[in-house]
């Protein structure tokens, strides 16, 4: 992935939509390359996440996110995905 790939994060079944913003070659020393993400319309993440931190006192907003967390989004064949589920249902 690069900057200005579209990508998704699915955490605890929400789907998150976004775009790379910034890559980080092993800024952990761990050997894994993270990403600096854009995410959008993103409000029921940010919903959850706010109320894991006021119960438990936990961060849930990562700083960037590791390869394996987002996964490499075509927008336009998700659309058109998209589109014939929505004509098949008709």
């Amino acid at each position: 992935m690069k900057v200005g790939d579209f990508v998704t994060n699915n955490w605890h079944g929400i789907i998150r939509y976004g775009k790379v913003k910034k890559v980080l070659n092993n800024p952990k020393g761990d050997d894994w390359t993270y990403f600096i993400v854009d995410f959008v319309d993103d409000e029921r993440y940010q919903k959850a996440a706010k109320h894991i931190k006021n119960t438990s006192n936990r961060d849930y907003e990562p700083e960037y996110y590791r390869a394996d967390q987002i996964s490499s989004l075509n927008a336009n064949q998700t659309i058109q995905t998209l589109l014939k589920l929505q004509n098949s249902a008709e």
